[in-house]
């Protein structure tokens, strides 16, 4: 036991406190064993105080951003560009290049000038999707037209509210008009470009410059079908037939002039060989005008079921 212990112990025991004499005896005897003082107790008794001020000297203040020490809100971030700016300016690039190229074909539809593949793809998109909006807005109208008066005939025989039927010439519609107004471009392109290429054996005329080539002689037909989307979005239908029997017109002559006018490459005489070019012009167009009345026929038999 610990020193204080067991002079209470000999004290209870012997009724007097021990002399120095027996507490030596004892500690001797081993009766009595010191215990070394807790490490919390030892930990507080070597411990340093240090003084408020050394302590606030000693302190690391935290590192503020510059932006908060400055009073200023960092920036949020942005959100990276849908289209990045080569991209944007490589597009600005194109456009400039078609408007020019454009020009000068409306200028001079036979030039021929260094111009990037590009431009007569662009052309036969943009004559394709004005075809395809004049042709779309006036089935649309003239399908609304019948399907309001059918929806008039059900109210008044029926004492009916609701319409009988929508308009049928809808996304569906103008997909297939799409694809048909683009098979029948390219099948003038095409047809040109196989007889330019097997008939009159010109092996420069490839499909990229068929596509220039004609879209150079359609940019007429571009500006006049643009000018009939709109009359007809506007109704004025005169103007619009008008336009579109002179486009029919320029198509066929735009045609006629390609295949006729061409390096004289082969041996055959240029009497004949325009007769087989227009011949072998003919089964091509024949091929892809198959496909398109298929593509026609085949929504004109779910537009009749519809009604």
């Amino acid at each position: 036991m610990n020193r204080s212990d067991w002079l209470e112990y000999f004290e209870a025991i012997n009724g007097r406190p021990a002399t120095g004499e027996e507490l030596a005896a004892a500690m001797e005897n081993g009766e009595i064993v010191d215990i070394a003082p807790s490490q919390p107790q030892a930990a507080q008794a070597t411990t340093t105080v240090v003084a408020p001020e050394a302590a606030q000297a000693n302190q690391v203040p935290p590192v503020q951003p510059e932006a908060a020490q400055q009073g200023q809100v960092p920036p949020a971030p942005q959100a990276a560009p849908l289209v990045s700016p080569e991209r944007q300016e490589q597009m600005k690039q194109t456009s400039r290049n078609f408007w020019n190229w454009f020009v000068s074909a409306l200028k001079a539809p036979t030039s021929v000038v260094q111009t990037t593949p590009a431009n007569g793809w662009i052309a036969f998109g943009l004559l394709t999707l004005f075809y395809t909006l004049t042709v779309f807005i006036i089935a649309r109208k003239t399908a609304g037209v019948g399907s309001n008066f059918i929806n008039g005939l059900n109210s008044y025989y029926s004492d009916s509210s609701t319409p009988f039927m929508s308009n049928p010439v809808g996304f569906s519609a103008f997909m297939a008009i799409l694809v048909g107004a683009a098979l029948s471009l390219f099948a003038i392109i095409f047809a040109g470009f196989v007889a330019k290429r097997f008939v009159y054996s010109d092996t420069q005329f490839t499909l990229t410059k068929a596509f220039d080539w004609y879209g150079r002689l359609f940019s007429v037909n571009i500006v006049m079908m643009a000018f009939t989307t709109l009359f007809v979005l506007i109704d004025v239908y005169s103007i619009a037939f008008i336009l579109i029997v002179l486009s029919l017109l320029v198509f066929g002559l735009a045609t006629t002039f390609a295949l006729a006018h061409s390096r004289d490459v082969s041996s055959l005489d240029m009497f004949y060989k325009y007769i087989l070019a227009v011949v072998v012009n003919g089964l091509v167009l024949f091929v892809f005008g198959v496909l398109s009345a298929m593509i026609a026929g085949e929504y004109l038999v779910k537009l009749i079921s519809f009604y």
